[in-house]
């Protein structure tokens, strides 16, 4: 009987030798012994099955309310500005967050700096002026525009002046004060 068993444990040892281990021909690989190897050459690359490439930030409310959460999506374009923005936010991709930004909400740039008027069917509440002060204030902490502050103001419909400048300070923190010349790099 141990003789049996012995010659049962050889046969599969000797099977699984033969058939890779148990790899299947699905393009697994067998791991190696030693560490990765880092090229000075190699670049990170996005997988190739996925064309979604950019990075983008955006703040949605959570569903059962709060303060904006942020939510990270790739796209396939480079963000150009507040518009890509814009569209992004009226839709969440996540069941536990919100949107209260109106779908036809249009921002029309004044020339204060980072001022906008407001064009919507619907009340733009203080929810998602919130979304967006803290998700455009993200961006142009990371895309600064020379001389210009990374806070927002909106020209609501019906009214003459803009609101509070709102840089989103309470999630992101305070903002860098903006130059009206790029730094020397010194």
């Amino acid at each position: 009987m141990r003789r049996l068993a012995r010659a049962a444990t050889a046969a599969t040892g000797l099977a699984l030798v033969a058939t890779g281990c148990g790899v299947q021909s699905t393009g697994v690989n067998v791991a190696q012994a030693e560490p990765f190897s880092m090229s000075g050459t190699s670049s990170s690359q996005v997988p190739s099955q996925s064309a979604a490439q950019y990075q983008m930030v955006l703040y949605f409310i959570p569903a059962t309310n709060g303060l904006p959460r942020q939510s990270v999506r790739y796209v396939t374009k480079p963000i150009t500005g507040v518009g890509d923005l814009l569209e992004q936010l009226k839709s969440p991709d996540d069941p536990t967050l919100v949107t209260w930004v109106p779908q036809d909400l249009q921002l029309i740039p004044t020339s204060n700096a980072h001022q906008y008027a407001v064009q919507s069917e619907d009340k733009l509440n203080s929810a998602a002026q919130e979304q967006l002060a803290c998700t455009f204030s993200y961006y142009w902490r990371q895309h600064p525009d020379p001389g210009a502050e990374p806070s927002i103001s909106f020209i609501l419909p019906g009214s003459i002046s803009g609101t509070t400048w709102n840089d989103c300070t309470y999630l992101l923190g305070p903002a860098a004060k903006a130059s009206a010349t790029a730094p020397s790099g010194n």
